[in-house]
């Protein structure tokens, strides 16, 4: 007879795992998209989820976001790159900033 022990088991763990592993090298394509907003910085206009700022929405910014220079960021309100990732507003550059830009939908921020 098994024994019922405390703590979490391996499917747990390895569920745990195979998330991890995902969330690094996130496998999502995304279809090329135009910012749905923008916003103005030392003259300079840039697009919301547009990271690299060449106009469109593309697996490179999702690259972009998960970097280690973006990913997990209080957001500098100085630093264009970290103002793009932070389409939901909140400070920083979470798994709801990730989100919002897979699903493609009209971002927090946009309707500010």
């Amino acid at each position: 007879m098994a024994k019922k022990g405390k703590g979490i088991g391996l499917g747990a763990i390895l569920l745990g795992l195979l998330f991890l592993l995902a969330w690094k090298k996130p496998p999502l394509k995304i279809k090329p998209v135009r910012p749905p907003c923008t916003f103005v910085l030392n003259g300079q206009t840039y697009g919301y989820g547009d990271l690299d700022n060449d106009g469109w929405i593309t697996q490179k910014d999702l690259d972009l976001m998960t970097s280690k220079d973006v990913w997990g960021k209080t957001v500098d309100p100085s630093n264009p790159m970290l103002v793009a990732a932070d389409v939901d507003g909140n400070g920083k550059i979470d798994m709801m900033d990730y989100g919002w830009v897979i699903t493609g939908v009209d971002f927090p921020v946009c309707r500010i």
